[in-house]
């Protein structure tokens, strides 16, 4: 449930929503990753919205639902 901050390489950008579960900074920008740190710790709004939406996000990788998504997936292929 907390916000992110991270940079914008590799597979992050897919899971971390830049503004909506956290806060991108391009990569070997150290200014704009500790603004982006300094934004989330002082912006109590932002901070609780992002909470908020990480919180079920999370709900997605929950081992029950991956195991029911795998079992659909399975039962869908079945002969």
């Amino acid at each position: 449930g907390l916000p992110v901050v991270a940079t914008d390489v590799g597979g992050i950008p897919y899971v971390i929503k830049n503004n909506i579960n956290g806060l991108l900074s391009d990569y070997n920008n150290q200014k704009e990753f500790t603004d982006n740190i300094k934004i989330v710790l002082s912006d109590r709004k932002l901070y609780n919205s992002m909470s908020v939406i990480n919180k079920e996000s999370a709900k997605l990788y929950d081992w029950d639902a991956i195991s029911e998504q795998i079992l659909k997936l399975y039962n869908s292929i079945t002969v």
